[in-house]
């Protein structure tokens, strides 16, 4: 075959690509409608009682600032890093799992200097189904749709993005339960709150890893 017959038959062949959106554009999408579900919820679920004294608490108030900061930095990482090319700065993926320890750490660090001891208080064994059940709910759309909005991509390194987008998801389940719960024991905490959260990271990392590497196989087998 010559190559000019060869190049007018895979005009031919050639099928039409519709162009994604940016990722700035999808990432904007994604934070809106993640930000009106928390909303929603919030409102629906009511603010905690305490909660004007604690907004006058400082450990309260940087607990606030490191999920935003992990929200922001864990979903502009995941959206930036599924288009090949576009730089995405280490730092900034870096700075999205050290806001996760951080928020850790704060947990342990204020309830240390609020009871003088991390030992099980009487509050640590108070019901916690229904703050697990909250946290589950509230992460099940977002997670869902920022995998949609990535899959579309290029996904190149599908572990580090599934960590990421599923960081992004739990940040705002931990920011509402966090407004709504009336608990600030650190079992309670541990149990059901960041329980959930590291379970759907968890799920999040081994979705991305199947489904991100099983899109690049079937893109490369129609090829």
């Amino acid at each position: 075959m010559k190559t000019q017959d060869l190049i007018k038959q895979l005009v031919q062949d050639s099928k039409p690509v519709k162009r994604i959106a940016p990722y700035k554009i999808r990432l904007l999408l994604w934070f809106l409608i993640s930000l009106g579900i928390t909303l929603a919820a919030i409102f629906i679920w009511g603010l905690r009682s305490d909660l004007s004294i604690r907004l006058y608490e400082w450990s309260f108030i940087l607990e606030m600032l490191i999920l935003f900061l992990m929200m922001l930095s864990a979903s502009f990482s995941a959206f930036s890093l599924s288009v090949p090319g576009e730089s995405s700065p280490r730092g900034l993926r870096l700075l999205a799992c050290l806001s996760l320890f951080l928020w850790l750490g704060l947990i342990f660090l204020s309830t240390f200097l609020r009871q003088g001891h991390l030992g099980w208080s009487a509050k640590a064994w108070l019901p916690g189904w229904g703050c697990m059940n909250h946290t589950l709910l509230l992460v099940i759309l977002p997670t869902f749709l920022i995998f949609i909005l990535l899959k579309r991509a290029a996904v190149l390194r599908p572990i580090l993005v599934g960590a990421l987008a599923g960081l992004s998801a739990v940040s705002f389940a931990a920011v509402a339960m966090r407004l709504t719960c009336h608990s600030d024991a650190l079992w309670h905490l541990l149990f059901w709150h960041i329980g959930p959260i590291v379970l759907v990271t968890a799920i999040a990392i081994l979705l991305g890893a199947w489904l991100f590497n099983w899109i690049a196989k079937e893109k490369l087998s129609k090829k």
